[in-house]
């Protein structure tokens, strides 16, 4: 399944940042941060409603952070979304050698390996 908007999720114990990619740019078109917790999700669907996007309509990739994306992955299965969790590892050898590391920079690699390699999903 192709999907045509893909999200990279950047997670820590107090905040979250989104990057959104659309199939049609193959590049970064949007990104925020939220809390950590139900308000920042609900903030989530609501900023993806703003945005025209349907939650069953995207893939969001979020990094295995242990503790820190379970609460956020459950939300997105109850409200019937695509959620991916990959290991950070396969992540980081997949994009080779990479400089500079802020959340959002970290939000947009992992929605550019989830458009790459969308079929593992």
């Amino acid at each position: 399944m192709n999907f045509n908007h893909i999200i990279g999720v950047g997670i820590s114990k107090k905040t979250f940042d989104v990057a959104l990619w659309q199939h049609t740019t193959k590049d970064s078109t949007a990104h925020h941060s939220f809390t950590n917790n139900s308000k920042g999700y609900k903030q989530l669907t609501a900023w993806l409603k703003k945005e025209n996007i349907a939650l069953n309509q995207i893939l969001i990739c979020l990094e295995n952070t242990g503790l820190y994306h379970r609460a956020l992955v459950a939300f997105l299965q109850a409200q019937q979304a695509y959620v991916w969790v990959e290991n950070a590892v396969e992540i980081k050898w997949s994009m080779g050698l990479q400089r500079g590391k802020t959340d959002i920079v970290d939000a947009q690699r992992i929605a550019l390996y989830a458009f790459k390699n969308q079929d593992k999903a």
